[in-house]
C-alpha cells in the first residue's frame, strides 16, 4: 500500500500570479500519510487541519506512521526526517480524534522550538559550561 501525502500549500500562488509570472516559495511543508486504519487516517487529516489553522512559521515536512493492533488501538508516530517527535496511542472506539489532533499539534510546536534551539546550540562550538 502507498502512503498518501496530504500536503499543506496554503501559499501557492493563484493563477493570475503564475500568468504574472510571480510564483510564491511553498512555505508550509508536507504531512505524509502512512497510516493504515480509519481512525489513523481521521487523525492525519485532522492533524494537517490544525496545522494550516495554526499558522505555523517553518516549512516542516511530517511523516505520520500507524502500527494498529486489534487489543489496544493504533501506535501513531509522527517523526520529522529521522527524528521521532510524538507516540501516542488512540484506543478502539476513540470518538474524540480532533481534540486529540489539537493537543498534538500544539506540543508539536514546542518540540520543534526545542529541536532548533538545541541545534543552534550545538552549531556554537562552545562547551555547555561556557555558555552560561
Amino acid at each position: 500500500m502507498k502512503p498518501a501525502i496530504l500536503l499543506l500549500l496554503p501559499s501557492i500562488a493563484m493563477a493570475s500570479d503564475i500568468d504574472s509570472g510571480g510564483l510564491e516559495a511553498i512555505d508550509s511543508g508536507m504531512i505524509i500519510d502512512n497510516t493504515i486504519t480509519l481512525i489513523g487516517h481521521e487523525f492525519a487529516r485532522e492533524f494537517s487541519v490544525q496545522r494550516l489553522d495554526a499558522d505555523t512559521s517553518p516549512a516542516t515536512t511530517f511523516t505520520i506512521t500507524e502500527r494498529p493492533s486489534a487489543r489496544w488501538g493504533s501506535m501513531i508516530i509522527i517523526s520529522e526526517g529521522q527524528n521521532t517527535l510524538q507516540t501516542l496511542f488512540i484506543t478502539p472506539g476513540r470518538m474524540n480524534v480532533r481534540e486529540i489532533a489539537a493537543q498534538v499539534e500544539e506540543t508539536m510546536e514546542q518540540r520543534l522550538a526545542q529541536n532548533r534551539l538545541r541545534k543552534m546550540i550545538e552549531a556554537i562550538e562552545l562547551a555547555p559550561d561556557e555558555l552560561e
